[in-house]
This record gives structure tokens, C-alpha cells and sequence, in this order.
């Protein structure tokens, strides 16, 4: 069985390789992790909706899905999974403390990781 170190890292490659050509992508990677620490999952989410990066919430959402790792993600695309994090489709999806601290604290050790793979991938 892979360590969440080893599932972060062939995630985090998999998308970098990817995106190896697309600049944007890349230099977003690099500062996702300041911004998943200063701001948050939610609020790092919702600017990357209104910025249209939404390559960049499929790869976190992809990684945040995985069964291995057991969080709460709903089904659907980027804008879909935040309203319902935010509870705006029903309080019935809507994120409690405990699983907003567990999705965030994988977001940021996941961006970490993203951000070394799209630094290897430069040219």
C-alpha cells in the first residue's frame, strides 16, 4: 500500500506532466500552497472559479477524491462541489468543521507537492 506522501507525489506528477506546457498552470502551481495557507480551501477554491482556473480545481478535486484518502468531496464539477461545501445546494452536503480542517490540510500538502513537480517539469 502507497504512503499519502507517495499517492500526493504520483497525483501531483501525473497533472504536472500533463500541464508541462501550459505556463499559467504552472506558475499558479507554484503559489498555490501560500495561498491554500493564508486563505484557506475555500477561499483559494472560490478564486480559482472566478479567475476561470478551473484545470487547476479539477487537479485538486481529482486528488481530494481519491478513496484512498476518505474525505468528503460531492460529486460534480469545481462550481457544483462548492456550493455544496458551502451548504448553498442543501444543508445536507454543507462542510462541518472537522471536514473542512481534514480537506484543507490535504490540499495544502498536495499543492506542496504540486508545486515541486511543475518546478521539475520546467524548462
Amino acid at each position: 500500500m502507497k504512503s499519502l506522501d507517495q499517492l500526493r507525489a504520483e497525483h501531483a506528477y501525473g497533472i504536472a506532466d500533463r500541464y508541462r506546457d501550459n505556463d499559467d498552470f504552472r506558475n499558479l502551481a507554484e503559489k498555490l500552497p501560500v495561498m491554500m495557507r493564508t486563505n484557506g480551501l475555500l477561499a483559494t477554491w472560490a478564486f480559482l472559479m472566478a479567475k476561470k482556473y478551473h484545470d487547476m480545481a479539477q487537479a485538486l478535486q481529482c486528488h481530494l477524491t481519491d478513496p484512498v484518502l476518505g474525505l468528503r468531496v460531492p460529486e460534480g464539477d469545481d462550481i457544483t462541489v462548492f456550493r455544496r461545501w458551502v451548504g448553498e445546494l442543501g444543508s445536507q452536503t454543507c462542510l462541518n468543521g472537522t471536514d473542512l480542517r481534514r480537506l484543507t490540510e490535504e490540499a495544502i500538502a498536495f499543492a506542496g507537492w504540486l508545486r515541486r513537480a511543475v518546478q521539475a517539469y520546467k524548462p
